[in-house]
């Protein structure tokens, strides 16, 4: 891979990076840590594209969102957004 096109891939798709974030809602001190992994997300995606398979941004969208989960499961980070649901107040 020719690292040139590859950073310039990156640079290109901070911005899918952002709106994947948003899903995420992350908080101010973590966004930045966000957009790291998204951004790993982003070289995994453009190493593994084959464009039989869907659109650059598609498959890039799907490996952002992934990596971000990886990541998230990987430090227990979404622990603490884990919502208690209780059925008995919806009727």
């Amino acid at each position: 891979m020719n690292s040139q096109i590859e950073n310039q891939i990156v640079l290109d798709n901070i911005p899918l990076v952002r709106e994947v974030i948003k899903r995420f809602k992350p908080p101010a001190d973590l966004y930045d840590e966000y957009v790291q992994v998204g951004m790993i997300g982003i070289m995994k995606g453009y190493r593994t594209y084959k464009k039989d398979r869907a659109q650059l941004s598609t498959w890039l969208w799907k490996n952002i969102y992934w990596e971000i989960l990886r990541y998230l499961r990987q430090n227990r980070k979404w622990e603490s957004r884990h919502l208690t649901v209780n059925f008995k107040d919806w009727s």
